[in-house]
């Protein structure tokens, strides 16, 4: 450990606050499944084994306090507020309860205000305005299109501004990043990392339990039109079209799930289930394709990354940081996010076991050299470390 850390039992244990929108629902019942809440939930075991005391400090309709192993979250009754006024109480709170030598997180830079405090952290999720738009009409000032395309470039300049909020960030990959630099027009200042999302990849001896007749493919993620649910939807009508030993698994919750439900209602081929995070590598072992057709906003997928380490063959959409993760051909199938082209990516994977088996292997090596849990871990610390020592 390193000799900035202060040792549980000498003096009191610093804290590392974070700073969310909604990581219980707004009563404090449940906790959000998320990319964002998975990733925080990690980041409390890490700071807590390295000797931080995790807190979170989330908006909510009523107030609430609950433990979650070592962390403990605080809902601060501010829903009706607009978001930025949101970051600013949930700011407040924070530096209400921790010292000058503690550290705050903003969860994501759509958390964060503007702070000269230096022991700051802003977390960076990747490109989120990325969404595909359609060709400007005659009328464009009246079009649907151009307030779509207006309200994209707001964003752009807002994720700008917002980046620049304090000066350690953190970013989950390098298409954001490489974009600021092109864009920002300045040498970057401060402290920006790029930490890749992470997996926590399987023992190799269980890749081996596939011993399936029938190709069981797999979307496991937030049921969102964004994610691609209309995209994968109209998918697998093809491909069940055409094959009959292949089925199809949506794992998930989400705003899509009663269209999803309504279209595949008397499928037999079509199930819906769910997991918790951790029960994410046992339920990949039991597919052998995962599908992630996301439209846009997306870093380095977290759900790419533990197919990749569960052993599973990606067909995955060219889109932000997913391209940091897949090499076409050699670890996936990188495609357009668009029905046609995840149609014949599935139905290629499922005629050709060897392909199949060549990109899941290959797959499950690059999760376990470059997007493994322990290698995260310490970058973290890395981080860590040098803010507290700022």
């Amino acid at each position: 450990m390193s000799s900035h850390y202060i040792e549980k039992g000498k003096e009191p244990v610093r804290r590392i606050a974070f700073i969310y929108h909604r990581f219980y629902d707004g009563d404090g019942n449940q906790i959000v499944i998320g990319g964002i809440e998975t990733y925080v939930q990690r980041l409390f075991v890490l700071v807590a084994r390295i000797g931080f005391q995790p807190i979170l400090f989330q908006s909510a309709r009523v107030p609430f306090e609950r433990n979650l192993g070592k962390a403990v979250i605080y809902g601060i009754p501010i829903q009706n507020q607009t978001l930025e006024e949101q970051n600013h109480l949930l700011y407040e709170e924070a530096i209400r309860r921790v010292d000058d030598d503690d550290v705050i997180v903003f969860c994501t830079e759509l958390c964060s205000i503007p702070t000269d405090r230096k022991r700051v952290i802003s977390i960076q999720h990747g490109i989120y305005w990325d969404f595909p738009q359609g060709p400007p009409s005659r009328w464009a000032w009246f079009a649907p299109q151009l307030r779509a395309r207006r309200s994209q470039a707001l964003l752009v300049k807002r994720a700008q501004r917002l980046f620049d909020n304090c000066d350690n960030r953190v970013c989950v990959d390098y298409n954001f990043f490489n974009w600021y630099r092109a864009t920002h027009g300045a040498e970057v200042s401060g402290n920006v990392w790029v930490i890749p999302n992470y997996c926590c990849p399987a023992p190799e001896d269980q890749l081996s339990r596939r011993n399936s007749e029938t190709t069981r493919v797999l979307f496991a993620r937030r049921f969102e039109i964004y994610r691609g649910t209309r995209v994968i939807a109209d998918a697998i009508a093809k491909v069940l079209s055409k094959k009959t030993d292949i089925t199809f698994t949506f794992a998930g919750e989400g705003p899509e799930f009663s269209y999803l439900a309504e279209r595949f209602e008397g499928r037999p081929k079509v199930e819906f289930t769910r997991y918790m995070s951790d029960q994410s590598v046992e339920f990949h072992l039991k597919h052998d394709i995962a599908v992630v057709p996301s439209l846009g906003s997306e870093g380095t997928s977290l759900s790419v990354a533990e197919a990749m380490g569960a052993g599973c063959a990606v067909v995955a959409s060219a889109v932000g940081g997913i391209t940091n993760m897949i090499l076409d051909g050699y670890n996936g199938l990188l495609v357009n996010p668009v029905a046609e082209e995840f149609v014949e990516a599935i139905l290629r994977l499922a005629d050709d076991k060897s392909l199949r088996q060549r990109l899941a292997s290959n797959g499950y090596r690059t999760a376990i050299e470059c997007f493994s849990a322990r290698q995260w871990d310490e970058r973290w610390k890395q981080v860590l470390d040098r803010v507290v020592a700022s």
